[in-house]
Order: C-alpha cells, then sequence, then structure tokens
C-alpha cells in the first residue's frame, strides 16, 4: 500500500517480496507498506484482481475499498486462527495433553 495515496497493489511475484517492493518503491510517491503476501500463483492475482475489478485503478492498483479492507482482516484474522490452533496443537502434544 502506498502510504499517501492509501493506494493497494495486488500482484504476483516469482521473487523475493522485499525485493519486488523496493523495485515498485521508485516509481511510489510514499513508503510502500506490505499489508499482507500469501502463496498462491497467478490464477489466485487474476480472481483477486477480477473480485475487486470495481475498485482498479490502473494495471495491479486498487483503491482501498471497504471491499479489500474486509478481504484483508478476513485473511488475516484466518492465519491469526490457524496459527493459534496450531500453536495450542504443539504445546497440547509437547506437555503430553493430547489423547
Amino acid at each position: 500500500q502506498d502510504s499517501i495515496t492509501c493506494n493497494i497493489k495486488i500482484g504476483f511475484t516469482k521473487h523475493d517480496v522485499d525485493s519486488r517492493v523496493s523495485e515498485l518503491q521508485t516509481g511510489c510517491s510514499g513508503t510502500l507498506i506490505i499489508l499482507y503476501t500469501f502463496d498462491a500463483g497467478r490464477r489466485y492475482e487474476k480472481l483477486l484482481h477480477d473480485m475487486f475489478s470495481e475498485d482498479r485503478i490502473h494495471g495491479e492498483w486498487f483503491r482501498p475499498s471497504a471491499k479489500i479492507i474486509n478481504y484483508l482482516v478476513e485473511q488475516k484474522t484466518r492465519l491469526a486462527m490457524e496459527d493459534s490452533e496450531e500453536r495450542k496443537w504443539a504445546a497440547e502434544a509437547v506437555f503430553g495433553l493430547v489423547g
């Protein structure tokens, strides 16, 4: 996300995310902030572009609509819950609490 315009880039990279952000930074007025990353391919990228098409500004840049923000919150919440469950299971396994 561009820290000045608040526009959000939804894109795919084959390379390191931090390297890609550095490349993109040169063309942005504000500092770029990573809101969310996921391990998926171009098909998922296209799905997201189609899902948020009404918010597209140009290319892979989108307005920070409620729909996009809600999606990001849902994804982060889901991952946090999955991580919490994995940690709970691991703790139970370590302490012998799993039957």
